[in-house]
């Protein structure tokens, strides 16, 4: 199991000079408009692009347009040159049932390639040891272990002429350089070549030794490229990333495969073929769904009603608001409020069975009464607490919002301990402007629920849009 541990960015948009987050398992990102919260989020995608899948990432794929490279380095007016890069790192915790927790850091330095952010610089590091690639244009890659005792370059390294986003996107593979260690291990044991000639001390370094080797390679064994949290392929749903307006909703719907997407325009498709498929795990998620709704106050029934016995057949979705005497009509989604349809595309993300690992919300009370938007807070504290199937889902959801009532029944969670929901589980970040960048608080949350550590400032509006509506 992986978790993000940290996200560290330089000198990128409205962050000037190193500013670190603290990740959990529900990291809430809170601050006024235009302070990073969604950069941040951009950030993590990207930096998941690269570890997980080896590929240049795409600042412009939606839900995020952060623009040219021009436009993502930061700029300050005291500046007269900006940075010709910026940078950011990325602490992943790794665990399995055999091995203790590790933390591998990803540092990467972006730089402009034809107006593009592309990487120039990966290093993978366990506390004191890595393995480093260096990508330049003109004579390809070079790569470079570290180890407390040092620092060596790989010799044969030029072989490689490979620079990220000149011929493809992919980024190469650190199963290479890691690979290496194990092959000249294992021809020194057979004394077919000397460790010595294939690595070249740095910067005063000693000559490398077979220790120094085995030690690389070990402490690095988690830094080995594989599906993991937020990886989007080998067929795993690790991430999913929503936009703040969603899905229009239609009043008829045609089969079609369902993509997805941002703004959860597939999830009617995914609901009406899971009910035609899988009538069982439609029967689950259903019943999850209603429950979300009964308590969020929206609705009490939802059904997928098709217009004909084959698969080809169109489809409604329909829903049924139940009073204390009598049930009402099942009624078009259409023809419910807005706040429902914003809503239905991520409260299924959630629910469903192959639910992501990772999930990037943006802004997920957009159009709910704040009684809804309460209840979508206490779903996100059982989702990475304790789910309503009894078992410790441990998924992880980074969430920028501007509700208080979401941010206090995850406190309300903490409090009362009944979703399985620790202090350590929950992050706050506060994003505060600082004339022109931007500074990121790392708030905490105690036992009791209480805010831990907050800087000056923090709700210092809606303190006093309380004082003054209580003046005489």
């Amino acid at each position: 199991m992986d978790t993000l541990k940290t996200i560290t960015v330089r000198d990128y948009r409205c962050f000037a000079g190193s500013q670190t987050a603290r990740l959990a398992p529900l990291t809430l990102l809170v601050g006024d408009n235009s302070t990073g919260k969604t950069s941040l989020m951009a950030m993590l995608r990207a930096m998941l692009d690269i570890v997980n899948a080896n590929r240049v990432p795409d600042f412009k794929k939606p839900p995020y347009d952060l623009g040219s490279f021009t436009e993502i380095v930061h700029r300050s007016g005291a500046r007269r040159d900006p940075p010709d890069r910026f940078s950011a790192v990325l602490e992943v915790t790794s665990q399995t049932r055999a091995t203790k927790a590790a933390t591998v850091a990803t540092h990467v330095d972006f730089a402009d390639y034809l107006s593009a952010p592309v990487p120039i610089r990966r290093r993978i590091s366990q506390g004191k040891y890595w393995v480093e690639q260096r990508f330049n244009e003109s004579d390809g890659t070079h790569i470079t272990y570290g180890s407390p005792r040092g620092a060596w370059a790989d010799a044969r390294d030029r072989h490689l002429p490979h620079f990220p986003g000149r011929y493809s996107n992919e980024i190469p593979t650190l199963d290479f350089p890691l690979w290496v260690l194990r092959r000249v291990l294992d021809a020194e044991q057979e004394e077919k070549s000397s460790i010595a000639e294939r690595f070249r001390p740095l910067e005063g370094s000693p000559p490398i030794s077979p220790e120094d080797v085995d030690q690389i390679r070990k402490n690095l064994a988690h830094a080995r490229t594989k599906p993991r949290l937020g990886s989007a392929h080998a067929g795993i749903r690790g991430l999913f990333a929503s936009a703040p307006v969603r899905s229009q909703p239609k009043r008829t719907y045609d089969p079609a495969l369902g993509t997805p997407d941002p703004e959860g325009d597939y999830v009617p498709m995914y609901l009406a073929q899971l009910a035609l498929r899988e009538p069982q795990e439609w029967g689950a998620l259903k019943s999850r769904i209603q429950e979300f709704g009964s308590q969020a106050g929206l609705f009490n029934e939802i059904e997928v009603k098709r217009f004909g016995e084959v698969e080809s057949a169109p489809f409604q979705i329909r829903l049924r608001k139940a009073g204390k005497q009598r049930k009402g009509p099942m009624r078009n989604l259409v023809d419910w409020g807005y706040g429902v349809s914003q809503v239905l595309p991520l409260i299924t993300e959630l629910l469903r069975q192959d639910a992501p690992q990772l999930m990037l919300l943006q802004q997920p009370e957009v159009h709910l009464h704040p009684s809804a938007a309460a209840a979508l807070g206490s779903l996100l504290s059982q989702t990475v607490g304790y789910s309503t199937r009894g078992r410790k889902t441990r998924q992880q959801i980074v969430l920028e919002t501007h509700s208080d009532f979401i941010i206090d029944r995850v406190r309300m969670a903490v409090r009362d301990n009944s979703a399985g929901l620790r202090p350590e589980d929950v992050s706050i970040l506060y994003f505060k402007r600082n004339e022109q960048a931007v500074q990121i608080h790392s708030i905490s949350v105690d036992r009791l629920g209480n805010i831990d550590s907050a800087p000056a400032g923090y709700r210092k509006f809606f303190m006093e849009e309380l004082r003054r509506s209580m003046s005489a």
